[in-house]
């Protein structure tokens, strides 16, 4: 994406990364759990989907992940232009993640430790040097997420 990515583009990638994992997890054994949001404010705006698979078990049990997300962002922001003068810019973003890990379950609990690699891509809507949003990146990522699981 040379030129940052499209809003038309945000939507597709997020209908067509929840079909392939959907479509992935129904060709294989175990179980998977998709989820979509939308969160922000009157400046932010952010979306996501995602999907955890559980390629050999349950969720609810102790063994390996593949999590996959696609985020999709909108924010405004305030940069000195001149002295005295501040300019909002708008960011569009864009990010994937994909990541690997192990699921610890307990009685009621489970906690999901993962590792994995993000990209992220931004258009803004005038041109920022001193951004370093001007530039797509890709970086690691390390995640520990704890879950209480209430018996019903």
């Amino acid at each position: 994406m040379a030129n940052g990515p499209s809003r038309e583009g945000l939507g597709v990638l997020h209908f067509w990364m929840i079909a392939f994992l959907v479509m992935c997890s129904s060709a294989q054994a175990g179980e998977v759990w998709v989820s979509s949001g939308v969160g922000g404010s009157s400046e932010t705006l952010h979306t996501y989907s995602g999907a955890t698979y559980a390629p050999f078990g349950k969720l609810d049990e102790s063994g390996w992940r593949v999590r996959a997300w696609a985020k999709a962002f909108r924010f405004i922001y305030q940069r000195a232009v001149a002295p005295g003068r501040n300019a909002k810019i708008t960011a569009n973003g864009l990010g994937l993640e994909a990541e690997t890990g192990w699921n610890f379950a307990g009685q009621n609990w489970d906690v999901l430790g993962l590792i994995g690699i993000v990209w992220r891509d931004h258009e803004l809507s005038r041109p920022d040097p001193a951004s370093s949003l001007t530039r797509g990146r890709v970086g690691a990522r390390a995640a520990l997420a704890p879950y209480i699981i209430h018996p019903y």
